[in-house]
């Protein structure tokens, strides 16, 4: 598994020599590390300087990079373009799939995330979401996502209620824990975006997200099912009172990519299981466009993780 690392402390350097990647700090050296080793390069702050060496390395090894602005929230990503030797292939039949094709898939995205939300919650809370996850279809998509949505986000910080002083409502710009919720998704879209890219897709061609102004609707999409693995994370930090994003919390939810997952029934880590799910789709976009499958034959193809009842 590729390495996860952040760089916090402004007047640090990252550099190229040879094929390897050296932090240094005041003419310290902080860490030389292969680049072919690294995943994600986390910069937390601003005042951290990079050379061209590390992005190109990093581009050719398949790493991503994400910065960090002066509030220290991620704002922007580098991420690799063409490390995939079907790369050109991939793509054009990625932007040959059809509508029930995507639909299928994104069905079979929702029911994942309505499951491993389920799985957050406690005894009879969790019953309602089983069901929505068990019945969600290519027809039904919105109306269960929206319901699940509902149910889902005042239940699992319900134990923070006593903390913050407000029942939890999920908005971008909302009370924390929502910046905790923000960091951490912003982590797992890289990571997601660098899993694609690695098995030859283009992000910016989605199945359910088109947002005009992302680059990564794909992204989007596929994280979906992974986004209860920050809310656990975040979960554990809001009942602790830990409301602020201190370089504790940054490590916590940077970490999460190291979390384990289930996927085919076999444990590894998120960042591992995003690979799998990567490949996955690769697969079931061939299966229907290059191999004549049907929609919900070629869906079935996608890789998909379940976490662990609380």
């Amino acid at each position: 598994m590729k390495r996860t690392i952040s760089v916090a402390t402004r007047g640090t350097q990252l550099a190229l020599r040879n094929t390897r990647i050296t932090i240094t700090r005041d003419d310290e050296t902080l860490a030389d590390i292969p680049a072919e080793d690294l995943g994600l390069i986390v910069l937390e702050s601003t005042g951290i300087s990079i050379s061209s060496g590390v992005m190109a390395a990093l581009g050719k090894t398949g790493g991503a990079i994400l910065a960090c602005d002066e509030t220290f929230h991620p704002c922007g990503m580098f991420i690799p373009l063409d490390v995939h030797s079907l790369h050109s292939e991939r793509v054009r039949l990625q932007s040959e799939m059809s509508a029930p094709l995507k639909k299928n898939l994104w069905a079979r995205i929702v029911g994942a995330k309505i499951a491993n939300q389920a799985a957050l919650l406690r005894g009879d809370d969790a019953v309602p979401l089983r069901r929505l996850a068990e019945t969600t279809r290519s027809g039904n998509i919105g109306a269960h996502e929206s319901q699940a949505s509902r149910i889902y986000w005042p239940l699992v910080f319900r134990e923070c209620a006593a903390i913050t002083k407000h029942p939890f409502r999920r908005h971008r710009e909302g009370a924390p824990p929502n910046n905790l919720l923000n960091y951490g998704y912003a982590v797992l879209r890289a990571a997601t975006a660098r899993a694609l890219c690695m098995a030859g897709l283009q992000p910016v061609i989605g199945l359910h997200h088109r947002n005009r102004y992302s680059g990564f609707c794909l992204a989007d999409d596929v994280m979906e099912p992974y986004r209860p693995v920050v809310d656990s994370v975040v979960r554990e930090f809001a009942v602790q009172g830990r409301l602020e994003i201190d370089k504790d919390v940054k490590q916590g939810l940077i970490g999460v990519l190291y979390r384990e997952v289930s996927i085919l029934g076999e444990s590894t880590s998120l960042a591992v299981a995003l690979e799998s799910t990567a490949s996955s789709l690769a697969h079931a976009i061939e299966e229907q466009v290059k191999n004549g499958a049907s929609a919900p034959v070629a869906a079935k193809e996608l890789q998909l993780p379940e976490i662990q009842p609380s």
